[in-house]
Order: structure tokens, then C-alpha cells, then sequence
């Protein structure tokens, strides 16, 4: 490894591992009476990982006053965001992008232009999309039409 990226390396390292991580500061007080404040990291039942003064230091939890034991298995148990579900099909990523009001429901009860799959221009009404099937009503709810 050349030694410019090995120094970029070191140099970024520390930045890219508290990306994303709450920076709220808690005190946290150690069975001496000591505070000190600091962000908290992770907690895996053992040890309480904490942000203090930039740097990363892992506390074991026999070391801390009850209050702050208390501290860590809260901020440990605190729901953290879900990442949104993958969508089913590509249709549900593009409705997704779309503005609701475009969507409203008057939008359901007209005729709007559509292509199929092989390239016809089609004037339909929307029906229903249940994963990638899509049904659509054409003249005047006459035909139906699934690609």
C-alpha cells in the first residue's frame, strides 16, 4: 500500500466511523463519582462505548454508577430508524416519486395514455398495480388489458 493513502487512511478513519452516530453529549459518572460528558456509541450488555473530547473509548459497564448503567441500556434499547423497505417491483418506486396530488382520485376516474410493453399507444383507465401487474380499463371499461 503506497504511503499517501495508508496517511489518508489514518487521517479519515476516525471521521468515517462516527458518521451517522447521535453526537447528543450524557454524562456519564464512573463508580469513583467522576463525570466526564460524552456521546454515546454502542452498548453490547458488557461494555458502553463512548465519544469523548473526538476520541473513542470503551467503558466497562461494572465501571459505571447505576445511573449511568441505567444511561446506556435506555440509550441502547431507543428504537433506532428502520431502512425502508426494497420496493416489490419498479412500479412502486416510480408511484413513489410521484407528487400525491397528481395521484388523487380524480385521477383514477379518467382515461390516461399509456404504452404497452411492445410499444401500442393505449388510452385506459387505471384499475389496480399488485406487484408488477398492472390492470387498465379501456373503452369504457369494454377490454382489459394486463402486459
Amino acid at each position: 500500500m503506497n504511503k499517501p493513502y495508508l496517511l489518508a487512511l489514518i487521517l479519515i478513519l476516525p471521521f468515517a466511523t462516527s458518521m451517522g452516530q447521535d453526537e447528543t453529549l450524557h454524562p456519564w459518572t464512573d463508580t469513583q463519582g467522576r463525570t466526564l460528558t460524552a456521546s454515546f456509541i454502542s452498548f453490547d450488555g458488557k461494555t458502553v462505548t463512548i465519544k469523548w473530547d473526538g476520541k473513542v473509548f470503551p467503558l466497562p459497564m461494572s465501571s459505571l454508577s447505576p445511573q449511568s448503567q441505567a444511561l446506556a441500556k435506555e440509550l441502547s434499547s431507543t428504537p433506532k430508524p428502520k431502512p425502508a423497505a426494497a420496493p416489490s417491483s419498479p412500479f412502486d418506486e416510480i408511484l413513489a416519486a410521484i407528487p400525491e396530488d397528481i395521484l388523487g382520485p380524480e385521477a383514477l376516474e379518467v382515461e390516461h395514455d399509456w404504452s404497452s410493453s411492445d410499444g401500442r399507444e393505449l388510452k385506459a383507465k387505471f384499475i389496480s398495480l399488485k406487484g408488477d401487474q398492472l390492470t387498465l380499463a379501456m373503452n369504457g371499461g369494454t377490454a382489459k388489458f394486463l402486459p
